[in-house]
């Protein structure tokens, strides 16, 4: 043991500062963790206002120049992806006409970069819903502790085996790099969610529209983490 990191809790000052007292008595490093740590900076800098220490937060500014060069490089890689993969995306149409009909692509609303609502584009890989309602309905009500929200009929009894295929190979969301292409989207990033859903998730979920200070992504952490 070298270091010792002492976070606040219910304790008293007094008995966190004779923590870190008899932890220097024992030749240990101490590291005191900010009570506001969920102020996100890039930089820290401490300076001393007579005795008293002050720790200057320095954010990341999502339209920089680093996030610039990443979303330029972003729309050329998509772009040449969409080239490579041509033939992919035609006979995956080319599957979804026959299995579906037209239209092939399906269109749904979802929320970018700092609000904004865009049309983000899919192989249609479902049949139309019958009434109407929201799919995951019951895991947004879980997210909301139990706040239902209209539903649509289950996705198994919606899906042919070519959508069901598509959905496991993750082959229905290549007309995304599409999105990416326009600038609504990037390729890493918080995954968009759904216009109906977000007012709701601000309300309930703790620091939620904090995803929204940079580009949605076609994937991210969360999809690699299922």
């Amino acid at each position: 043991l070298r270091q010792v990191v002492v976070a606040f809790s219910n304790e008293s000052d007094e008995t966190m500062l004779g923590i870190a007292r008899r932890c220097w008595a024992l030749g240990l490093s101490v590291a005191v963790v900010p009570r506001l740590f969920e102020i996100e900076g890039v930089h820290s800098f401490t300076e001393h206002l007579g005795g008293l220490p002050l720790a200057e937060l320095r954010p990341s500014n999502p339209d920089g120049w680093q996030f610039r060069v990443k979303y330029t490089v972003d729309r050329v890689v998509a772009g040449v992806m969409l080239i490579v993969l041509a033939p992919v995306l035609a006979v995956t149409a080319a599957a979804v006409l026959c299995s579906y009909g037209r239209p092939v692509l399906y269109r749904q609303r979802r929320v970018g970069h700092d609000g904004y609502v865009f049309s983000m584009i899919k192989f249609r890989t479902l049949r139309p819903a019958e009434g109407a309602g929201e799919a995951d309905a019951e895991w947004a009500a879980r997210q909301l502790g139990g706040q239902t929200i209209a539903r649509h009929e289950p996705i198994e009894g919606r899906a042919t085996r070519v959508g069901s295929a598509l959905r496991r190979l993750s082959l229905d969301g290549l007309p995304q790099l599409w999105n990416v292409v326009r600038g609504d989207m990037s390729l890493v990033g918080p995954r968009p969610e759904r216009a109906s859903y977000v007012e709701p998730f601000a309300q309930h979920i703790y620091r939620y529209g904090e995803r929204h200070r940079v580009k949605s992504g076609i994937t991210g952490w969360a999809q690699v983490n299922g």
